[in-house]
């Protein structure tokens, strides 16, 4: 059978004061399985205007986590917004097209990747990719979560998001504060009334 354990141990001191406590538990995960273990782990993506027009580089990389068992067949396929389009892919195997076949992934090898789309008028879109292998594999899923299968949304000259890559914007002038310019007015014309106070005591 295909086991996936998740255990933690915990080491204890008696008598001593231990101030380093944040690192006396570790968690450790163990597969029991005669099956390859192929995951999807996507980095994000980077973008440019070119035009009107938008291209965007989604990062990723395809892993086989078992250490004893090759992976077949291994294959990409893309699930793109219909604003976007194939441009080109950075594994020299794969066609220009939304299916990218990567072969056989041995134990422990890990690929990384790159897809080049097109952004039809800088229309924002998403890009969803799933990997597969011939047969089955373990496990499918890593805390409730599909481990094959990520999806990026892809925003063309956009301010990014937490953990997204930067995006250049143009430089824009801030508006002037018309109350901060009145409040400078009201407080000269204050100061200027208790000088010429000041001055007509002094003279009676």
């Amino acid at each position: 059978d295909n086991l996936d354990v998740d255990f933690s141990a915990r080491v204890y001191v008696t008598g001593l004061v231990d101030y380093r406590s944040g690192n006396d538990e570790r968690h450790h995960r163990l597969l029991f399985s005669a099956l390859p273990d192929v995951a999807l782990e996507l980095s994000g993506y980077t973008q440019e205007i070119v035009g009107a027009h938008g291209r965007a580089w989604v990062i990723g990389r395809v892993l086989n986590r078992s250490t004893s068992v090759a992976a077949n067949d291994v294959q990409l396929a893309l699930t793109l917004s219909s604003s976007l389009t194939v441009e080109e892919w950075s594994v020299a195997a794969c066609a220009t097209d939304e299916v990218c076949n990567l072969g056989t992934l041995a134990p422990g090898e890990v690929r990384e990747f790159r897809v080049r789309l097109h952004g039809q008028d800088a229309v924002d879109g998403t890009a969803g990719i799933v990997v597969s292998q011939t047969g089955d594999e373990f496990p499918t899923e890593v805390a409730g979560q599909s481990d094959t299968q990520g999806e990026v949304a892809i925003h063309f000259n956009a301010v990014p998001g937490p953990g997204e890559p930067s995006v250049p914007t143009s430089p824009t002038s801030p508006p002037k504060s018309s109350g901060g310019e009145s409040g400078g007015g009201t407080a000269s014309a204050f100061l200027l009334g208790v000088l010429l106070l000041l001055r007509i005591r002094r003279r009676s």
